[in-house]
């Protein structure tokens, strides 16, 4: 019977310290999954806890095939009740929302971190680890798909966002709030996603590199002209208001919508892409006449990861051009709640 948690560690601040030796005050990651998890196995009594070190690096520098070797270590778990990923804040929630288009599976995956330094005064890494743990072994976080546990809140990877730069309350979950929090040592889950969606096939294609650009006030969109077709495979607009840009930097928004798919998003941080509600020239109904496909709840930068994993399972199937542009717009349809 599994009676036991995996923790994987990938490095971040919740792993980092000031070197041993260093007269530098600066924080670098030095900490792995064992140096986490050893005080913690006291707290949960009865409990096993593994660890794994997968990586040791700020979360800057994760790429996007970290995703896949995670699940592929979650697959291959065993004995667990649930799996916790340690890494830093920065593309925690662009790493937890990949891995939950990817994992099909009920174990709970609860990712968590820290916006202090281990050995900072008043540090919330291991905490943060305790209350991840503490999700991963549960029943209710069965079934809910890929989770992130932070500040004692529960959100799930599809919605959480780092809404600040610096504070321990940085997570949220703008759209819909968390699915739960723990209290007085008790996980209390008080929502749960309406419906789980089924893993995106990508087979063994590589997912490919996608442009993120912004437009703003006055812009006419002219650096989109200068997005490498070579290197880019997709683009996504991250857009004003509900879907919206400059009436002048349409041209080369349908002229980049010809060779490659083109989302856009929006930059306001909650809420979704309108659909239908303006008719002028640079509105969301002008956008979706070019083919440019609305990113729907989805901020730009998890837009760009279901972009990449869109044409990648497009390209799975022996898709032509043409043919990626429609099922990357069936991709969103589904899973971006647009």
């Amino acid at each position: 019977m599994a009676k036991g948690v995996l923790v994987i560690s990938l490095g971040g601040t919740i792993s980092s310290a000031r070197a041993q030796g260093s007269d530098s005050s600066l924080a670098v990651p030095v900490l792995d999954a064992e140096d986490l998890s050893s005080s913690l196995r006291s707290v949960h009594h009865g409990l096993e806890i593994s660890t794994l070190t997968l990586r040791r690096e700020p979360s800057a520098s994760l790429d996007l095939a970290i995703a896949a070797e995670i699940v592929d270590r979650v697959a291959a778990a065993a004995g667990v009740l649930g799996v916790v990923i340690t890494q830093g804040t920065d593309t925690l929630e662009d790493v937890a929302f990949l891995t939950d288009l990817l994992y099909g599976g009920d174990m709970p995956i609860v990712f968590t971190g820290a916006m202090r330094p281990a050995d900072a005064l008043g540090a919330e890494g291991l905490a943060n680890l305790s209350a991840a743990i503490q999700v991963a072994r549960s029943q209710e976080a069965r079934g809910l798909g890929v989770l992130v546990v932070m500040n004692d809140q529960v959100h799930a990877a599809r919605w959480v966002r780092k809404l600040h730069t610096s504070s321990v309350s940085a997570f949220g979950s703008p759209s819909v709030g968390p699915l739960g929090w723990i209290s007085e040592g008790r996980l209390r889950m008080v929502l749960r996603t309406s419906e789980r969606r089924r893993p995106i096939p990508t087979g063994d294609t590589p997912l490919p590199q996608v442009c993120v650009v912004g437009i703003g006030l006055g812009e006419s969109g002219h650096q989109i002209r200068s997005i490498d077709s070579d290197h880019y495979s997709g683009l996504v607009i991250e857009a004003l208001g509900g879907g919206h840009v400059p009436a002048q930097s349409l041209g080369v928004i349908g002229e980049a919508a010809q060779r490659m798919p083109v989302v856009f998003a929006s930059r306001t941080g909650a809420g979704a892409t309108l659909a239908r509600t303006y008719g002028y020239q640079g509105s969301e109904t002008s956008l979706q006449a070019l083919g440019v496909i609305p990113a729907g709840e989805l901020p730009a930068n998890k837009a760009r990861i279901l972009l990449a994993v869109g044409i990648a399972s497009a390209k799975a199937h022996q898709r032509e051009t043409d043919q990626h542009i429609a099922e990357v717009a069936q991709i969103f349809a589904r899973y971006s709640g647009a």
